[in-house]
């Protein structure tokens, strides 16, 4: 009877596949090349979410700073200012509604006739409320003679993360000319 050997084939060096070692070095080589790139990574990240809340807080107080203007583009009259210091302010607008603003810490509240004070604008550094007379003169606050008043104007400072953005206007409340 013929017996058939089997052909036990060698395998040339080329196909035997990775040694220990050459896996260990690779593995060490990976891990400085991430070691190195994790920092930039991260800062990246860091600046991405410092840009974005900053982004979104400039945006919140445009909003409550816009919305302020409005509102003071609403007054009557003059005299329907019934308060008005450097950071608050209290008047009737032209439906009767009883408004205000005022600083709280870090943050303008707004009021309406029996609704609470209620958060406007956050994170604020600076928050400055001027009264002019018919002549462009300063008038001081705390008002006195609110019927004197002819122009407001506003500066407005929001600080985030190290960022401070500035809004300023000027307002001439609806019946001025009249008076």
């Amino acid at each position: 009877m013929i017996r058939y050997r089997k052909h036990i084939r060698k395998t040339s060096v080329g196909n035997r596949g990775f040694t220990l070692i050459e896996m260990v070095v690779s593995l060490v080589i990976a891990g400085i090349v991430m070691a190195t790139l994790t920092p930039i990574f991260v800062g990246n990240t860091r600046s991405f979410n410092t840009v974005t809340l900053v982004n979104e807080n400039v945006q919140a107080a445009r909003i409550g700073f816009n919305r302020l203007m409005a509102d003071l583009r609403e007054i009557n009259r003059s005299a329907s200012i019934s308060n008005g210091t450097a950071n608050s302010i209290v008047f009737t607008d032209v439906s009767a509604n009883v408004i205000s603003y005022t600083q709280s810490g870090y943050n303008i509240n707004r009021a309406k006739g029996a609704v609470a004070s209620a958060l406007m604008i956050p994170n604020v550094s600076g928050f400055t409320i001027q009264y002019y007379d018919r002549n462009d003169a300063l008038i001081s606050p705390p008002l006195s003679a609110p019927a004197n008043v002819w122009r407001i104007r506003v500066t407005l400072n929001v600080t985030v993360s190290g960022q401070t953005a500035t809004f300023e206007s000027s307002v001439n409340p609806r019946m001025m000319f009249l008076q």
